[in-house]
């Protein structure tokens, strides 16, 4: 199955990725915070106020940025935002990389074994290739011609690369 040049923006990417770390750490950072409320009513100290609103402005933006550069940084996350062409096989997936004029600059393949898992969003479908690292790749939903080749890709997916036909 060949796959037509695809693309998301890097700020379409980014959203999705704190969309997937915030859903699955999002109590790293509730905790501190709750923890740092509950003390200063119990021990109406203003002292824990500043530091709960030296972890609001200081600490959480700090390790929030920091842990979503190291996510967003990876190699392969790349992957989403540069335009593509893809072509499924039993084997994996064969990504071409095309510039403007859609020459072929280099190509790279992620094997079946990789994916872990396929996330639909409202927008496109994302191959979760590591969720423990939060790498995966986003295919738009426009980039399949029709709801029939949608659901062989997924059936091939599913089946790590073996069409059902």
């Amino acid at each position: 199955m060949q796959l037509p040049p695809f693309n998301i923006t890097s700020g379409r990417y980014y959203k999705l990725l704190v969309q997937m770390y915030l859903h699955r750490v999002w109590w790293l950072y509730a905790l501190p915070a709750v923890a740092l409320v509950a003390l200063c009513i119990a021990l109406t100290d203003i002292r824990y106020l500043f530091l709960l609103l030296i972890y609001a402005f200081v600490v959480f933006p700090m390790a929030f940025t920091f842990a979503l550069i190291s996510y967003g940084l990876h190699p392969t996350n790349r992957y989403s935002i540069l335009k593509k062409s893809a072509e499924v096989g039993s084997e994996g997936i064969t990504f071409s990389f095309v510039d403007e004029e859609g020459n072929i600059k280099s190509t790279a393949s992620i094997s079946w074994n990789e994916v872990t898992d396929t996330i639909p969003t409202r927008l496109e479908l994302l191959l979760v290739l590591s969720s423990r690292h939060f790498r995966f790749i986003a295919i738009p939903y426009s980039t399949f011609q029709s709801p029939e080749i949608l659901k062989e890709f997924l059936i091939i997916t599913k089946n790590k690369g073996k069409s059902v036909k």
